[in-house]
């Protein structure tokens, strides 16, 4: 999901990747894009929860999701920035 709503670029950027480990125990979590609707960060904020108790379920999520599922236009594919190459 993180990677529809960024277009497909890296979560921590040009961050290395031995250096995100230490940064999301410590707390640290990927910048969402200006444009995700709220109930989308909402729930990636509770799904990035320290505590794995503190996050929810899966069918919670799967509740969520319908729920924003719901809402949208399946006719209509959602709007992302341009896919960057990985490399």
């Amino acid at each position: 999901m993180l990677e529809a709503v960024t277009g497909g670029r890296r979560p921590f950027g040009s961050v290395p990747s031995e250096r995100i480990t230490s940064l999301v125990a410590s707390g640290a979590r990927p910048a969402l894009p200006a444009g995700v609707p709220q109930p989308y960060r909402d729930l990636a904020q509770a799904c990035w929860a320290h505590s794995p108790r503190h996050r929810p379920s899966a069918a919670q999520l799967v509740t969520a999701l319908r729920q924003q599922l719901g809402g949208c236009d399946a006719q209509q594919p959602p709007q992302t920035g341009p896919r960057q190459q990985q490399g």
